[in-house]
């Protein structure tokens, strides 16, 4: 059987800009989305904490560095700018099959739209054990992003 896990989270990052007449999408920094293990084309489920709408739609890479969230297309009706929202991106595991444990990088935002920690998240599928660790800070900066590969 399969079933859906997490794979990356963006928690907590602020709508910088929106785009209505744009073909659809989100744009994100691209240190934002090494940083959670996306990839570019990846579909994303999006939260807007501030009003609880809820919407998927593609990852677009932005300006590395730039700080960058913007909605596009018709999300730009699901946010206003400041607006806090999570980002998140999903795997599907044959759990009968899993042998390896399944892991999510979970990255949390300041209020300045920077990476304030990531964490990464594992699950045992086979006996449900659950762990959680915060990155070491060596690992935090967003250059540093490349050493994270926690899949």
């Amino acid at each position: 059987m399969q079933s859906k896990f997490l794979a990356g989270k963006l928690h907590g990052i602020q709508v910088t800009e929106t785009k209505l007449h744009y073909h659809g999408s989100i744009t994100l920094d691209l240190d934002f989305i090494e940083a959670a293990g996306m990839r570019p084309l990846e579909f994303v489920c999006i939260w807007n904490k501030a009003n609880g709408n809820r919407f998927e739609t593609y990852v677009l890479p932005g300006k590395r560095g730039s700080g960058v969230c913007c909605l596009n297309g018709a999300a730009a009706h699901l946010v206003t700018e400041g607006d806090e929202v999570i980002v998140a991106s999903y795997r599907y595991v044959d759990r009968e099959t899993a042998v390896a444990p399944i892991s999510a990088r979970v990255v949390i935002f300041s209020a300045a739209n920077t990476i304030e920690r990531i964490i990464r998240q594992e699950v045992n599928v086979a006996t449900g054990e659950f762990t959680e660790i915060e990155l070491p800070q060596c690992l935090q900066p967003s250059r540093q992003v490349e050493a994270l590969n926690v899949s």
